[in-house]
This record gives C-alpha cells, structure tokens and sequence, in this order.
C-alpha cells in the first residue's frame, strides 16, 4: 500500500479533488472506476508521524445541516425539503453530496497510527504501542483481547508490549484499526440503522479478507482495512438521510432487490460509491477506494494468484454473508463450487470460516 496521508480538505496521492467539485467527481468515478491490482507484499515507504496529520475535529454533524448552508438556510438548520427531495423524484446532485462527505470528521490518531503500520512492511511496534497506551479504554479493550481464551494465553498478558509479542503487530494494529474505528463511527445516532449489525458483518468482512489475503499472497493489512470500510457508504446515507433510507431498505424487501440498486433508485448513488468517495475523502490510496466502488460487482473467478484488492473484498463480501446465513444456507455456502474453482478445498474453507468466527466474536466485545 502506498502512503497515506489522511486529514480533511486535502488532496488524495490519485490527485483526486476534495473540494465540492472534485468530491462530486469522486463519487461519479465511483460508478465508472475499474478496481486497482492488488500489490503483493513490498516495501513501503512511511507515513507522516500521526501527530502532524491528525486533526481535532468536533464529532460528526447532522449533515442535514451541512447541506442546509449550502442552500442558505441558517446555521444547524436543516433543510428538510432538499433531503427528502427523492419524494418528488429529484436526487441530491453531487455538488450537495461532496458538502455531506466534506464535514465528515478526521480520522482518530489511533486509527491514523494502526493504518501506518498495516501499511508497511517493517512498522516500528512503539507507533501501535503509543497510541494504545495514550488511552486507557483502548489499553483495555486490547489486554482483554490479548488475554481471551482464543488466542492460549488467558489471564497473562499485562502490557500493550507483551500482547504485541504474543499475538503480533499486525493483528495488535488490525484490532486497533478496528476498536478507534467503531469508537468514531459508533457514536453516530441513525433512527432506524442497526449499527451492530452493520459493525459485525464489516468486522467479518474484515477477517475474511485477511485470511483470503494470507492464501493469495496478498497484502493482509490492506485487505482487512479494505473489509472494514468496504460498507463505510451505508452507515453515512443513513445518516445523511434515515427516512430515505428506510425507503430503500423497503424497497429492497418489497420487491426483492439488492440493497445497492434500491439506493440507486431511491439517491441516485448507492452506498459502494458514496463509501468510496469517502475513502477519498480520507485520502486512502487509489486501490481502497476503488475496490471499495466495486465491491458489488458479479465475482468472476481468477486464480489465487491473479487475485486484486477488488477481487478479495468481493469474496470476502460473500464470505461474511455466508457465515451470517441460516445453518442450511452456511453449509451450501461452503460447498459451492466457486471455492474449489479458487483452488480452496471444502476442509480449508471450513478451518478458515472457523478461526474468523471465533476472532470475530472475540472482536466484537472488543
């Protein structure tokens, strides 16, 4: 993965524009873009120490109030006629979408820290460590992590030092990743949006990326930070506009659609575009948000070594659903054919789909 330089209201490495133009442009690239070829392992350059591109921003505003300035209406004011604009059959154009995702708030510096060590080969553990122990919630979460039954060592781990000697620095910086991340996004009030379930099928996704990753030699930090953001789109159309989102989740029921061609009807983008205008927006590398934008495309099968960034998210999708199934449903899902077509038989599957179920349970109550 390349560097990355997050903040608000910066340009992305791909020279995408983050000003309302240039988001607006995001998301209609979003449509159009092709998924980028994953990159095997190799060394990476660096980020920028996290203190100098993290930035205090207050938490997320209603983006109802957003927009609302963009339209003259006053201060923390929403405009409720643009959002509930699908009524009469107009849709926000992108102008009004690029405003919502600019007032988007910065990434935590936890989650800035662990990306720059999923994103390098040879990370010093002291930026994982630091940012771990600035706060004793995460030192926490990440000692009870460390310490469960799952990974041998219960009741012995007592620093942030020694879980990262037992379990590993990537899997200390994916947990990291995942705890600042739900930390940020969790603290979002969505009527209606069951961010649990939202969180736990990311989660999964995330996991089964890495472990797909592993097998196809490709990059296990990138993937899991793929499968953690790859729904990112869904969480801010809910909160952008929840009485919208309620109408395309009903539509998808009543008429039996994909949830992302009922938000097309309903927004006019759906959520793979918007999550990648935001990835975007955070100024992730070109490959994340464009595996993001496709995420929903038909899965065609390619040799494991042939497998791209967009490829696995794809797979690791469909395997978060299949693990999310009915018992009947979960046993054809690790019968089909796609699986040994990859090259991965029933019984490696089925190890696979047991270790990511038990880290993410673990996870979960992280």
């Amino acid at each position: 993965m390349a560097p990355v330089v997050i903040g608000p209201g910066q340009r992305s490495r791909a020279g995408h524009a983050a000003d309302a133009g240039g988001a607006g442009a995001a998301i209609a690239a979003g449509r159009g873009g092709r998924a980028a070829h994953g990159h095997r392992r190799s060394k990476r350059p660096g980020l920028a120490p996290p203190a100098e591109r993290a930035a205090a921003t207050p938490g997320l505003p209603d983006a109802r109030a957003a927009v609302a300035g963009s339209r003259g209406g006053r201060a923390g004011e929403p405009d409720v006629n643009l959002l509930e604009t699908a009524v009469s059959g107009e849709l926000l154009n992108p102008a009004e979408w690029a405003r919502c995702i600019r007032e988007l708030p910065s990434l935590p510096s936890a989650f800035i820290a662990a990306v720059e060590v999923l994103s390098q080969d040879q990370a010093p553990a002291s930026t994982c460590i630091e940012a771990i122990e600035r706060d004793q919630a995460l030192t926490v979460r990440v000692l009870r992590l460390a310490n469960s039954a799952f990974y041998g060592a219960p009741g012995q781990v007592s620093r942030i030092g020694d879980a990262v000697q037992m379990l590993g620095l990537r899997t200390v910086a994916s947990t990291l990743a995942a705890i600042s991340l739900r930390a940020t996004l969790g603290s979002l009030h969505c009527d209606g949006f069951c961010f649990d379930s939202y969180w736990r099928h990311s989660l999964c996704t995330a996991l089964s990326a890495r472990e797909l990753a592993r097998i196809a030699a490709l990059d296990t930090g990138e993937a899991f930070l793929l499968g953690l953001l790859h729904d990112v789109g869904k969480l801010i159309l809910a909160m952008t506009s929840p009485v919208l989102e309620a109408q395309a989740l009903q539509l998808s029921h009543s008429e039996a659609l994909p949830m992302h061609e009922a938000e097309r009807r309903v927004f006019g983008v759906s959520h793979a575009e918007v999550g990648a205008a935001v990835a975007r927006q955070w100024n992730f590398p070109a490959s994340i948000p464009d595996a993001i934008a496709g995420h929903h495309r038909p899965l065609v099968v390619q040799p494991l070594e042939r497998l791209t960034a967009g490829h696995l998210v794809r797979l690791a999708n469909h395997m978060a659903h299949g693990l999310a199934a009915s018992p009947g449903a979960s046993e054809s899902f690790l019968t089909d054919p796609l699986w040994s077509d990859l090259g991965i038989s029933e019984q490696h599957l089925r190890d696979l789909t047991e270790r990511v179920s038990g880290e993410l349970d673990i996870m979960s109550c992280a």
